[in-house]
């Protein structure tokens, strides 16, 4: 859902081909074009960024609280808990 929220306001917003939408992440890049996008919508772009960084977290803490001791194993394992 966020990802088709980045869609319609960085690809559809900006009157973009369908293929130029899906891929509007591209257009932040130093390869995909960042020389040609308008300030306005960097910090835009910036402030999405830390929208999914927010939702990213907010899944992590719930899933630490929430989850059962062999699943908090598995994300210990893998460093995406840390054991604090």
């Amino acid at each position: 859902a966020y990802y088709i929220l980045g869609i319609i306001g960085f690809g559809a917003g900006r009157l973009r081909p369908v293929a130029a939408s899906l891929l509007f992440p591209l257009d932040f890049t130093a390869a995909g074009g960042l020389a040609n996008t308008s300030g306005y919508v960097r910090i835009l772009y910036a402030l999405y960024l830390e929208g999914a960084v927010t939702i990213a977290a907010v899944a992590v803490a719930i899933l630490r609280v929430s989850a059962s001791e062999s699943l908090t194993n598995i994300g210990l394992k893998y460093g995406l808990l840390t054991d604090a």
